[in-house]
């Protein structure tokens, strides 16, 4: 539970009806005024009683209440299904020693030596039948101080009270006790039948004188016998009156519990229908009225609630401002008025309370719940901060430019920074701002947007501004947008602004497009020059080819010892030539077949090409060069017998260049006794054969490991002085083949250690 705000001096709601404040307690009201019983009925604790407390009596039930209380003749109520005894001062004389124990207690067990003699009439009167009255009905009461029990006669009318639906509230009680006439009557008959029958027997000798004096007292007595009957009929004549007045009173009673009952159903109506919630709390705080916009709120039904206290149901307000309120308005009897936040497991509201006394002792309390209102307040409130935290940290320029005139009415920092370069723009209008752009288009643009609605927007669009302080004109480049800003009724009373500086991006493009041309032309003369290279390479070689195969052909001419016989020493010279022409070929070769890579000219052929052929097509032409540097060339995990030989899709001519130009290399840089190896694997997850070509030669600087694929260079890997050197275009071109197959080659090296070279090609 958690208080927002409270006025508990209060103020009465607009819509809400003025409710008199009167007594602290709906039974000082009531039993208002002089009496003992009053007095003991003020002091009784009502709640304790079977009828309940006074605030939740019928307005009928309360009225004949204030009726009887009044009368001089002896009544009673005996009040529900119990016969709840409320009775007047007369009505205590009658109970003797019995009073003042008998008020609010069940008139059965106050009477309990009577019960039985009239518990049918009570019976038939609440069950709906005709009033009883009965004449001088004979009772044996225990009501003498000791307990002694006594016969009393009475005169007694039975009447039922009821409220508008018919129901019994209480059987109304009218008794006149008739006992002292009653007993003076039949003594004073006794009397005069006892002295007659003596005057009949007087013996005729007694003196005149003494039959004087006979009739005499005969006389007297009969004048007590009619005053006794004279005392009856009055005491009926007042039974009579009595009853007329309690008719009279009844019928009155009947009007006014009319009345108070349509203004009663009038107002429950209202209370029903009404919106906000509605409850009355009696003098303890039960509940002791719910409107259906209560029971909805609070989801307690009626008979969850009433009869209950506030305090019981909802024990989350004991000590807050709801019990505070409540409690200054029933003692202080003052209207309240404030704002709290109640919660439970249940309940989550934040009612707005107007509280009342009212006229019973309790409060009567008018609530709405706002927390739709408060927690929407709380919402826009946050949502305007979030609103301003945009508009404050907007990663661009936003203005908002009211009126006709486009006064900024408001301006995000980074619009005062740029376009407004720190010049004063809140409540100055646009032309006075930027006196620089006047006839540029823009004041037009937005005047155009205000009186169209139609919004507007450009990309880079040059604005001249006054650079501060010297007033120099800087041109600086604007995405711009103008959004229109309309009102409840649809019209336009503003016009937001959103301006993004490109400036830099604008003349960085500048510089990267001039950049670009400038790259376009060198790559385009790079591609003439490579393209001439190319042809120079591919014109060169051919050009080579022919003189070196004529060389060649001679060679082995000469060799063949057509031309005469040869010695010694001109087979060797003939073999320098023909070595020195095959290597030759081969450095022609090479560059013949980059040129062709390079200019896109080679064909491939792919199929499924099982490794062990192109391994057993390979061995013969390195085998002479194992053998002459005593090496070993272990090829088992390619060449050897298998169920399932491994495949991979790729043009085999290209495959075997690849892997010869590895092996000549590994067997070319390995020093004599050495180890050559050649291993192959297949990665089913990626769907690729790995060849592996390793050796056990010097290795390869790990800063040089990545320039071996390069073109025309070569790494110094302190070979022999026998081999011979090649262009440096080998492994780039075995690169490239592989890669052009949908595979790839690379190397690992560690000095003193070797090489391997891992030839990666797709799997079949």
């Amino acid at each position: 539970m958690r208080a927002r705000y409270s006025d508990e001096n209060g103020r009465p709601g607009e819509d809400r009806p003025a409710l008199a404040g009167v007594h602290a307690r709906p039974e000082h009201d009531l039993f208002a005024g002089p009496g003992e019983v009053r007095a003991h009925a003020r002091a009784l604790d009502w709640s304790s009683t079977t009828i309940g407390p006074v605030a939740a009596w019928a307005p009928a039930l309360r009225s004949s209440v204030r009726l009887m209380l009044d009368s001089p003749v002896a009544m009673s109520l005996w009040c529900g299904p119990s016969y709840t005894l409320v009775y007047n001062d007369a009505y205590a004389r009658i109970l003797g020693k019995k009073h003042p124990h008998a008020l609010g207690r069940p008139g059965a067990a106050v009477w309990d030596e009577l019960w039985p003699a009239v518990e049918r009439e009570f019976s038939s009167v609440r069950a709906g039948g005709p009033p009883v009255l009965v004449d001088e009905a004979r009772f044996t009461m225990e009501r003498l101080e000791g307990g002694h029990a006594e016969d009393a006669w009475f005169t007694y009318a039975l009447s039922a009270l009821r409220d508008e639906t018919g129901t019994c509230l209480a059987v109304y009680n009218v008794a006149v006790e008739v006992t002292e006439i009653v007993r003076a009557r039949d003594k004073a008959a006794g009397e005069r039948s006892r002295l007659l029958e003596a005057f009949e027997r007087v013996p005729s000798f007694v003196s005149v004188s003494d039959h004087v004096l006979a009739r005499h007292e005969v006389e007297r007595l009969l004048v007590e016998s009619e005053n006794a009957r004279s005392a009856g009929e009055a005491a009926q004549e007042e039974l009579r009156a009595a009853n007329e007045q309690l008719q009279e009173q009844g019928l009155e009673l009947e009007e006014r519990t009319e009345q108070a009952e349509s203004e009663r159903a009038r107002a429950t109506a209202i209370l029903e229908t009404m919106t906000d919630a509605h409850f009355v709390l009696d003098a303890d705080f039960r509940f002791a009225s719910v409107n259906a916009a209560s029971e909805r709120a609070l989801f307690h039904s009626r008979e969850q609630l009433l009869g209950r206290s506030i305090w019981e149901v909802f024990p989350a307000v004991v000590g807050t401002i709801f019990e505070r309120s409540y409690r200054h308005v029933a003692t202080a009897r003052v209207p309240v008025h404030f704002i709290g936040e109640y919660e439970d497991d249940s309940l989550d509201l934040v009612p707005e309370v107007d509280a009342y006394p009212s006229a019973d002792g309790g409060i009567a309390v008018f609530w709405r719940d706002i927390a739709p209102r408060v927690r929407g307040e709380a919402a826009l409130r946050a949502s305007e901060q979030r609103l301003r935290d945009v508009f404050e940290q907007a990663p661009i320029a936003v203005a908002v430019m009211t009126g006709p005139e486009h006064v900024y009415t408001a301006v995000s920092p980074l619009y005062a920074k740029t376009p407004g370069l720190g010049r004063v723009l809140l409540g100055r209008a646009m032309r006075d701002a930027f006196p620089e752009i006047a006839g540029k288009g823009y004041i037009e643009a937005i005047d155009r947007v205000y009186h169209t609605g139609e919004p507007f927007s450009a990309t880079e669009r040059l604005v001249p501004l006054a650079r501060p302080g010297d007033g120099v004109i800087e041109d600086r480049y604007f995405n711009l947008g103008y959004q229109p800003l309309r009102d409840q009724e649809g019209k336009v009373y503003a016009v937001a602004s959103v301006a993004y500086d490109v400036t830099d991006q604008v003349l960085a493009r500048r510089e990267v497009e001039k950049a670009r041309t400038d790259a376009e032309s060198l790559r385009a003369e790079a591609e003439a020059a490579n393209a001439a290279k190319s042809q120079f390479l591919s014109t060169m070689s051919h050009e080579l080819r022919t003189p070196l195969n004529a060389i060649s052909g001679y060679t082995e001419l000469l060799t063949l010892e057509l031309r005469g016989p040869l010695n010694d020493q001109q087979r060797h010279d003939l073999d320098r030539i023909r070595r020195a022409s095959q290597h030759l070929m081969g450095l022609v070769t090479d560059v013949l077949n980059f040129a062709k890579i390079d200019a896109g000219r080679v064909e491939f052929h792919l199929a499924d090409v099982d490794l062990k052929w192109v391994v057993d097509d390979i061995e013969p032409l390195i085998g002479p060069q194992l053998a002459a540097k005593l090496l070993t060339f272990d090829h088992d995990g390619c060449a050897s017998d298998s169920d399932q030989p491994l495949r991979v899709r790729a043009d085999a001519e290209k495959v075997r260049q690849i892997l010869l130009n590895l092996l000549t290399n590994a067997v070319k840089f390995t020093d004599a006794g050495g180890l050559v190896a050649l291993s192959c694997e297949k990665d089913a997850t990626k769907g690729v054969v790995r060849m592996r070509v390793s050796d056990t030669g010097r290795g390869i600087p790990a800063d040089q490991i990545d320039r071996i694929f390069e073109p025309f260079v070569q790494v110094d890997r302190h070979r022999t002085l026998g081999s011979q050197q090649g262009v440096g275009l080998g492994l780039a071109i075995s690169r490239d083949l592989a890669r052009a197959m949908g595979g790839d080659l690379s190397a690992t090296s560690e000095l003193g250690v070797g090489s391997t070279f891992t030839l990666v090609l797709p799997a079949t």
